[in-house]
């Protein structure tokens, strides 16, 4: 999950790769338009990569001009899936987001789905609980997600002392395994 340089290479080749050959399909059939990213887009799904590393790679952003935000495509992994709509929203002037994001991993149902919503929901209430006691100067605004024990942690903190306090807190929640740090300092 950690950020990798490679990572953003390989997103910029699939994209590359894509519109190529679209633009080759287009060529053919004048008719054909095919719409380029934006570099806002483009600047999204790099980011999507760097904080979720290579899986969020396949995840296809549309971005419009009044911050709502459409994630599409297929992933392996389900934290992939559900925190995807986290880092959109951290990135400037997104408003809202619609997550049609399949995981292929993902639980159904039968296989135990709700018994792993129902861990991640016991785990965000115990970060939320931690981070009131420790960091309540800026409780109110950060927003915590989680999914099989990895947190996403988003919000403004005031100064770099309070952000690392407030990531340290998160860090030493039993079952927390893994942080994505959304969070931003004095804006």
């Amino acid at each position: 999950m950690r950020f990798r340089s490679a990572a953003i290479w390989r997103t910029a080749a699939i994209w590359i790769a894509t519109f190529a050959l679209a633009g080759a399909g287009a060529a053919a059939d004048a008719s054909v338009k095919v719409r380029q990213p934006s570099e806002r887009e483009a600047a999204l799904a790099a980011l999507l990569v760097e904080k979720l590393g290579d899986d969020a790679a396949t995840i296809a952003v549309a971005l419009s001009d009044r911050g709502r935000v459409a994630l599409t495509g297929a992933v392996e992994e389900r934290v992939t899936q559900e925190l995807a709509p986290e880092v959109a929203f951290s990135f400037g002037g997104v408003t809202s987001v619609s997550n049609r994001v399949e995981a292929r991993k993902a639980p159904r149902l039968p296989d135990g789905q709700l018994m792993r919503e129902g861990q991640d929901a016991e785990l965000e209430r115990r970060v939320e609980k931690a981070v009131r006691i420790a960091v309540p100067e800026i409780a109110r605004g950060v927003e915590i997600e989680v999914a099989d024990g990895v947190v996403a942690v988003r919000g403004i903190a005031r100064d770099a002392t309070v952000r690392a306090r407030l990531l340290e807190t998160v860090r030493d929640v039993p079952d927390v395994t893994w942080i994505i740090d959304l969070v931003r300092v004095g804006e």
